[in-house]
């Protein structure tokens, strides 16, 4: 028996596959939306180039463009909703049945494009290297095939923004430097500034926070008809620096054995890496924190 309001989704699989507007394979206009299934694809495209500027110091530019379209995703179908998303007004198949559905849908994409000015020292005792990262992330889906993108057709408008692991500049430097023969020292240098996060609304037809009021990324403000109060939703920036001392054996003992220590987050910043998204639970909540300061000891043998 159902209680009002409760949607039956066991039982044997009724779920579909390249059927995106319904069970029956039918647009409200009578019209058929059968899709098969086609493989995801993936448009590439890299060009780089490097050039020593003096002896051992050579200076990189490398610029990639990655287009993904027609991605697996799985959605819900048999709902009809309203205009805005925000009501179920009835089921296509006519039973509160939740039916699912796996299509390849051209909406289903993501664009990656960045550029990278490298600067590296190959030479001498002292190595090393430098990266800067100009990036962007966008689309509609981000990883795996359970997105929000076709779930509610009144919501899709609002998921082609900025994905969640989008950060615009990212630094990575590494040195090195062979103090003697037999002692090493090194540090690694990783900066990523602030990747977006949302804030999400309480559906009260799924009983779950996935309700937008602004495109990924942006939270509405107090009046969500003015764009003007609308402001980015960004983490805080990342800065992780590790350190390493390492000594080999090998001057000593005719062994192949080195002894290392690893300080990693030697800054000991706890930066928060998760912010709740759920409007009157947890949103604006810092969730997770960068790894602590911590020592690793380490032994490697070599043969």
């Amino acid at each position: 028996m159902f209680d009002s309001g409760c949607v039956f989704s066991g039982g044997l699989s009724q779920n579909t596959f390249g059927r995106p507007c319904g069970p029956n394979g039918l647009n409200a206009d009578g019209s058929s939306c059968l899709d098969p299934l086609r493989i995801p694809r993936t448009y590439e495209a890299t060009v780089g180039g490097e050039r020593e500027i003096t002896p051992g110091i050579a200076m990189s530019l490398d610029f990639i463009y990655k287009k993904y379209t027609h991605q697996y995703e799985v959605s819900e179908t048999n709902r009809i909703w309203n205009p805005g998303g925000t009501e179920v007004i009835g089921y296509k198949n006519g039973r509160a049945t939740q039916i699912m559905d796996m299509s390849t849908p051209a909406g289903a994409e993501r664009l990656y494009d960045g550029f990278t000015l490298g600067v590296n020292k190959r030479e001498g005792r002292l190595k090393a290297r430098l990266d800067y990262t100009w990036a962007q992330l966008k689309g509609t889906v981000f990883n795996g095939s359970s997105n929000l993108w076709g779930d509610v057709p009144g919501r899709d408008v609002y998921l082609y923004g900025y994905l969640p692991d989008d950060h615009r500049h990212e630094i990575k430097a590494t040195v090195g430097f062979q103090a003697t023969p037999w002692l090493s020292l090194g540090t690694r240098t990783i900066y990523l500034s602030g990747m977006p996060y949302d804030h999400l609304y309480r559906s009260t037809e799924t009983t779950d926070y996935n309700v937008y009021r602004a495109t990924r990324g942006v939270n509405a403000g107090a009046n969500v008809n003015d764009p003007g109060d609308d402001r980015a939703l960004r983490l805080p920036d990342q800065l992780e620096i590790n350190a390493q001392v390492r000594v080999n054996l090998a001057p000593f003992i005719k062994q192949k054995l080195e002894l290392y220590a690893d300080i990693l987050n030697v800054l000991a910043l706890r930066t928060a890496t998760t912010i709740g998204t759920s409007d009157g639970v947890d949103y604006g909540l810092e969730r997770a924190w960068m790894q602590p300061f911590r020592v690793r000891l380490g032994l490697n043998y070599r043969y």
